[in-house]
């Protein structure tokens, strides 16, 4: 499904994409279709290309992929679009996220196994469990950054803030060739 979604947003939706995707989204066991939150990081030559999620909603969770996928490849403000040429040397990290629980004490969040989430007032902001630990943050730094992240001050997780944690489930791949159709024919 992540494949799909990066490829809808490479090389646009044809009709062949379109009738990949429903066939992909036929039949599909009852786990992908409950609401789950994910994120599509995507990796090229081992350097971070693009990563975009969304916390557990209403949307179910083959959409969440899809959705992710589609946008870590086109609209992560950090990076350029993923082009046709960079497909080949693409991997694809999805990460499916845990229901969040609160946090009771600061020392029930456990960096590196927890990702955590902040919300305060219309601000919120996410880690994944792993980016702490890629980071060398503590758990104070990590929690001043995703205050600024949801656009806070740098103490704004201190007072008022609900933060809650929770784990994934992480598999990464590469492209696979036959997914890139065309393309690997150039």
């Amino acid at each position: 499904i992540a494949v799909l979604g990066v490829k809808a947003a490479v090389l646009g939706q044809s009709g062949g994409l379109e009738a990949e995707i429903r066939e992909a989204l036929a039949g599909l066991p009852p786990a992908l279709e409950a609401p789950a939150g994910a994120f599509v990081t995507l990796w090229h030559q081992g350097h971070l290309r693009g990563c975009i999620g969304r916390a557990a909603d209403d949307l179910p969770l083959y959409g969440a992929v899809l959705q992710s996928a589609y946008q870590a490849a086109r609209n992560d403000h950090r990076f350029r679009p993923v082009t046709p040429e960079e497909l080949a040397g693409l991997e694809l990290e999805v990460s499916v996220l845990s229901v969040p629980e609160p946090i009771v004490s600061l020392n029930d969040l456990r960096l590196g196994e927890h990702g955590v989430t902040l919300r305060k007032g219309d601000h919120f902001g996410l880690y994944l469990p792993e980016v702490a630990t890629h980071m060398g943050w503590d758990r104070d730094t990590t929690l001043n950054q995703l205050a600024l992240k949801a656009g806070l001050p740098e103490d704004g997780w201190r007072e008022g803030a609900t933060l809650e944690v929770f784990t994934t489930q992480r598999l990464r791949a590469p492209l696979p060739r036959d997914a890139l159709g065309v393309l690997t024919h150039r």
